[in-house]
């Protein structure tokens, strides 16, 4: 029987996985349509294929401050 090292982990744990987009809208109408539209199916990809990475598929919203 063999000994299983005691540092080395043998169930691979996921980390999460950070994204950041970056947009420019020149109007309130085409952020809307971002959010409402292309968001939606963005964080359902990243969902969808974190497992295969080894990540985790929770979906944070995080919006970056405009200036």
């Amino acid at each position: 029987m063999e000994k299983a090292n005691k540092n080395v982990d043998s169930k691979k744990k996921p980390v999460g996985m950070s994204v950041e987009i970056c947009t420019h809208f020149d109007c309130m109408e085409q952020k809307l349509f971002f959010q409402a539209v292309v968001m939606p199916d963005i964080s359902e990809v990243l969902n969808k294929y974190a497992p295969a990475l080894g990540c985790l598929g929770a979906y944070e919203n995080l919006e970056s401050e405009e200036k």
